[in-house]
């Protein structure tokens, strides 16, 4: 699947997913996204995408009817912060709900972590940081976590960054 076809598809999935101000953050950040390099690319299937970095896959985007995620790995989250940043992050930890029951074989199950200098009990290992429906503020620690993710993914222990 060539680069442009993906960047459409992404954005027409959008267009029919989303409504209102929801669809336009979106196609919003999709466009910083594309004007900086990092379109994304269809996963499993077509509500499921992948941001790559290189030769690594820095974060997830969910979408699904009248909602979409941004969704980040596992991986290192250590470091120094502005407070805001860090309680927006600390908001968004995703503790895991075992969404595969018992198949180990689909998904290693939480674990726990520190991040940014908090520690949590049972923690999602696949996706860590959850954006749900991210809006005009958000965007800004998004894009520091992309910043941050950058210098971190090639020793993430996250099974879905390579």
């Amino acid at each position: 699947m060539d680069k442009q076809n993906t960047i459409q598809k992404i954005e027409e999935k959008i267009v029919r997913r989303l409504d209102g101000d929801i669809r336009e953050q979106a196609l919003k950040f999709i466009d910083y996204l594309n004007k900086n390099q990092m379109q994304p690319q269809q996963w499993f299937d077509e509500n499921f995408w992948r941001v790559p970095y290189f030769e690594y896959y820095i974060f997830g985007i969910f979408l699904e009817e009248h909602s979409w995620n941004v969704i980040f790995f596992s991986g290192d989250y250590s470091g120094k912060f502005e407070d805001d940043f860090i309680k927006a992050i600390h908001d968004r930890v995703n503790i895991c709900s075992s969404c595969h029951g018992d198949d180990i074989d689909v998904c290693p199950k939480g674990k726990d972590m520190v991040i940014f200098g908090k520690e949590y009990k049972n923690v999602c290992i696949q996706f860590t940081i959850f954006f749900e429906n991210p809006i005009d503020d958000d965007f800004t620690h998004i894009k520091n976590m992309i910043d941050y993710y950058k210098g971190v993914v090639s020793y993430s222990d996250s099974f879905h960054a390579s």
